[in-house]
């Protein structure tokens, strides 16, 4: 579980494209990029309801990720793998 702020980091293939940043969403809510890579992403997690919120990630010029992960606000994500920080 993550709380409001939070630095969330995630990892797996693809997640760049053309040095653009990916576009994260937890639900309705676009979270703040604050750093990528082709294999990772952080991003700040943001203000969201306790509950479990879907997770999409979309890369420019290649679209949404197809695998649904789902993100528990006060997060469990399992892609490749995952760490966080306060």
């Amino acid at each position: 579980y993550y709380s409001i702020g939070q630095s969330v980091t995630f990892s797996g293939a693809g997640l760049e494209s053309n040095s653009v940043e990916p576009k994260v969403m937890i639900g309705d809510i676009s979270a703040t990029v604050t750093a990528s890579s082709p294999t990772s992403c952080t991003f700040t997690y943001p203000s969201l309801p306790y509950g479990k919120h879907p997770l999409r990630v979309y890369v420019d010029g290649i679209g949404y990720a197809t695998t649904p992960n789902f993100i528990n606000t006060k997060f469990i994500v399992t892609p490749n793998s995952i760490s966080s920080s306060t």
